[in-house]
């Protein structure tokens, strides 16, 4: 080896010995890693907003439409009328059918029939007692006249149930035809218009675009929808290793892309424990449902979420076999 090699090689040397024994080089390997601070596991996930609770009013009967009260976004008191109209013609022909059953009168005409029976098989038991009283007839007469009695009295027993229940069914339907006429109770009579009333209090949401003064529309569901908006819920997929470190109560941050800026804090209500596909050569995902404040009405049924949830602590529970602490 040259010396001018020789001299270099010495040189780094001594400089790597300098830096190994240099007292903050010491100092630096003697000194620990700072621990990482607990932010604990945040699981991120997206999903969709929903109202609370969301009802449907349909449009029952063919007919014109008179008057559209409502439009979205407005809000409703639980029967308010949304929309009137006038019924055609063969509704109003079909609701009078519907009203006045014929099943009760065939009924009624068949009762009449059992009665007037009844009262000549009563006549012909006391005829067959008194004759049998007198020796004028064998026992066996009285025994027929009986029978046929009992048979008789069957028959009037089946038909006053039939008639009852008849009634019964023609009062819930017409209770059923005012309901859908908008409370309006026809008594032999229907109504030239009729009406739809809001099942709920909350917000229209949706109106059918058809839906207008002058159109005519055939029976259609549904007409106008009515939502909850306050409180939302938030409705999420959660893949099946996530879905099983959330719990309900669990608290949550929500962001909407709409609404840039904004976050809504919402609490875990719902967790499915069955999973949307059972197929096999899928993972697992479950439905999470998520309750969130919407004071301001800023939140609308639809929008796209991305939901932040840090799940609570879980106490792992003592090995199997260890015996507990204390005395």
């Amino acid at each position: 080896m040259n010396r001018p090699h020789a001299a270099a090689w010495l040189a780094l040397a001594a400089l790597a010995a300098m830096v190994a024994w240099s007292p903050g080089a010491v100092a630096e390997t003697k000194k620990p890693a700072a621990a990482a601070a607990p932010t604990g596991d945040r699981i991120v996930f997206s999903g969709k907003v929903y109202c609370s609770l969301v009802r449907a009013v349909p449009l029952p009967f063919h007919g014109i439409i008179e008057q559209l009260r409502v439009r979205s976004g407005q809000k409703v008191a639980q029967g308010e009328i949304l929309v009137t109209y006038r019924l055609s013609p063969v509704s109003v022909l079909q609701l009078t059918r519907r009203l006045n059953p014929s099943e009760i009168d065939q009924i009624l005409v068949q009762l009449a029939r059992v009665d007037r029976a009844m009262d000549e098989a009563k006549l012909k038991v006391q005829q067959a007692q008194n004759l049998a009283g007198q020796d004028l007839a064998p026992p066996e007469g009285l025994q027929r006249a009986r029978r046929a009695l009992n048979l008789v009295r069957r028959q009037r027993a089946a038909l006053i149930s039939q008639l009852n229940s008849a009634r019964q069914l023609a009062k819930q339907d017409r209770e059923l035809v005012a309901s859908l006429l908008g409370g309006r109770a026809p008594v032999g009579q229907v109504p030239d218009t009729a009406a739809l009333v809001s099942p709920i209090a909350g917000h229209v949401i949706w109106v059918h675009p058809d839906l207008r003064p002058g159109a005519e529309m055939k029976p259609t569901n549904p007409a106008v929808v009515i939502g909850v908006m306050q409180p939302m819920v938030v409705r999420s997929q959660v893949h099946e290793i996530e879905a099983l470190k959330l719990s309900l109560g669990d608290k949550a941050e929500v962001r909407v892309e709409s609404l840039p800026g904004q976050v809504f804090m919402a609490r875990i209500s719902r967790i499915a424990w069955s999973p949307v596909t059972l197929d096999p050569r899928k993972p697992s995902y479950y439905q999470v449902e998520l309750v969130l404040d919407n004071p301001k009405l800023a939140l609308k049924m639809g929008l796209k979420a991305q939901v932040t949830v840090v799940p609570k602590p879980r106490v792992k529970p003592p090995p199997a076999g260890t015996a507990p602490s204390g005395g």
